[in-house]
């Protein structure tokens, strides 16, 4: 749980004031009335949630080598398209098209500020949700899908996915 604002007046300052002035577990009491009276609103973080099949397979292998190399990760390039004006950060591609096609991996963010550690995690969380390696289509097998997690959207998929990882 996190607090999402708190909004002071004279109301909560008051009982702040009463509560340190009754000891340790006077914060709690001064926390309840601020409940009570609406000053602070708590928002839960949203749930985690894994899609499989957003956009195009990418070679299994190949998001693997992402992951596993921590192949560095780039924020500075986008997708020339985008539904509605939203642009996906084309965050690193492994493979042999360049990035830019069906036998690349690519990894694609809604936010450009999510720290390297979010990325590789949500990456191995596709691959461990999504994907496929019995799927014949490319050697090794595939994956594509999206993580959705607190600090933004983590989209796996190849090299053509621009428009289909669009939140």
């Amino acid at each position: 749980m996190q607090i999402k604002q708190i909004v002071l007046a004279l109301p909560f300052v008051a009982s702040v004031a009463k509560a340190a002035s009754t000891g340790r577990g006077g914060i709690l009491i001064a926390r309840d009335d601020a409940i009570r009276s609406g000053l602070y609103v708590r928002e839960d973080p949203p749930e985690d949630k894994l899609t499989c099949g957003t956009a195009g397979d990418a070679p299994l292998a190949k998001c693997k080598q992402i992951v596993e190399q921590r192949l560095p990760i780039g924020r500075s390039n986008t997708c020339n398209v985008g539904i509605g004006g939203s642009k996906n950060n084309v965050l690193v591609c492994a493979g042999t098209d360049g990035g830019d096609g069906t036998d690349d991996c690519c990894v694609y963010a809604s936010e450009s500020d999510q720290t390297d550690d979010y990325i590789y995690s949500s990456i191995q969380k596709v691959i461990d949700g999504c994907g496929a390696p019995q799927n014949p289509d490319k050697e090794g097998g595939t994956v594509n899908g999206r993580f959705q997690g607190s600090a933004g959207n983590i989209c796996v998929a190849d090299g053509n996915a621009c428009t289909d990882c669009n939140t």
